[in-house]
């Protein structure tokens, strides 16, 4: 519990007193990285404290962190991302409680900007602009061009129509808020850059514990459902160490998805609309069952028309390799609506022990 005293002192100068809490598994190898750029920001050093909470790690991150002067606050068992932000919470002294991904780093002005809208009372959330870490492999310049991290625009979720769904994602596709340069209302931020006003997290109960994924999406919906406004604030940035191996993401994805369908069944939403690899199925099986030549042509140049927009940006960047992107988006979406399926028949199975 926060002493009330200390929340006024907090205020002096009217500079909040800022929790910048990072939570950690086995990331000896990036936790340094990560806490040398938290450790030299543009905010005074004396206005916020670093808390790591190590989620039972078997290698050297907690050392790591400790010498690097953090306050670390570790678990005896492993018990997820969402139960580590709140043991953070718990314990955090600021107003204004930050996070940041464990294997990422941040630019030097990335708390003093992403702490700028709090200013606005009215502002419950802010989230910054996320970019790749480095672009070496082909997932990570992906991962980069779709702009992983940054925050859901405004309405994504918010219909149960399908056809407004989808209308949202097409929508998205091609014009992401990776491209925006103003601030702006959002609908949720996500873990690896936001910050939250403490007092309106804690009355909003914290993070969600039984949920594996979408933790940072279901609390910003709780917030909005309280009157919340989510700000995106695409001057706090951060490079972040996307996924490398491109097997390997579309594996995460997979399984990620079988947790998030776990979110939108709590919110009595419809999960993310993916109709292009259901049509793509649909009219390959045809056209190769009728006329296989054509068949085979169109499995083989499908993703080119179907997700056109990154023909289009090829076409303006002269950059071949978006062609290719198309093909990883489609995989991508296989993955994860057949991770929503296996997530929803455990879900049945649990559900008729």
């Amino acid at each position: 519990m926060v002493d009330q005293n200390s929340i006024n002192e907090m205020n002096d100068n009217h500079i909040p007193f800022v929790s910048v809490i990072i939570v950690t598994f086995n990331r000896g190898t990036f936790i340094g990285a990560c806490l040398n750029g938290v450790m030299h920001q543009s905010y005074p050093r004396d206005r916020y404290e670093v808390i790591v909470v190590d989620d039972d790690s078997t290698d050297n991150t907690a050392a790591i962190a400790a010498a690097k002067g953090a306050r670390i606050i570790s678990h005896e068992e492993n018990r997820g991302i969402p139960a580590a932000r709140n043991t953070g919470l718990s314990v955090a002294r600021g107003e204004i409680i930050a996070y940041i991904d464990d294997d990422a780093v941040a630019d030097p002005e990335w708390l003093e900007r992403l702490v700028e809208p709090f200013k606005d009372p009215s502002v419950t959330a802010s989230g910054g602009l996320t970019f790749a870490y480095k672009t070496e492999y082909l997932a990570e310049r992906y991962l980069s061009a779709v702009g992983y991290g940054n925050p859901a625009p405004l309405g994504f979720g918010k219909s149960k129509n399908p056809l407004w769904r989808f209308l949202v994602y097409i929508k998205s596709m091609f014009a992401s808020t990776k491209t925006a340069t103003r601030r702006a209302e959002v609908q949720a931020v996500y873990g690896l850059n936001c910050a939250f006003r403490a007092s309106e997290l804690r009355a909003a109960g914290g993070f969600d514990e039984a949920l594996l994924a979408d933790e940072d999406s279901e609390i910003c919906t709780r917030l909005r459902l309280r009157g919340a406004r989510i700000i995106f604030t695409p001057e706090a940035t951060i490079r972040h160490r996307h996924r490398e191996h491109l097997f390997y993401l579309i594996w995460q994805t997979f399984r990620r998805a079988q947790f998030t369908i776990h979110y939108y069944a709590k919110e009595k939403k419809i999960p993310p609309i993916f109709p292009l690899p259901i049509l793509y199925l649909c009219v390959a099986f045809t056209l190769v069952i009728l006329f296989p030549i054509v068949g085979i042509t169109f499995m083989i140049l499908g993703p080119l028309v179907l997700y056109s927009w990154w023909a289009v940006k090829a076409f303006k960047t002269d950059n071949v390799e978006y062609l290719s992107y198309g093909y990883i988006q489609l995989a991508l979406e296989f993955a994860a609506i057949l991770g929503m399926g296996r997530g929803k028949i455990n879900t049945l199975r649990y559900e008729t022990l």
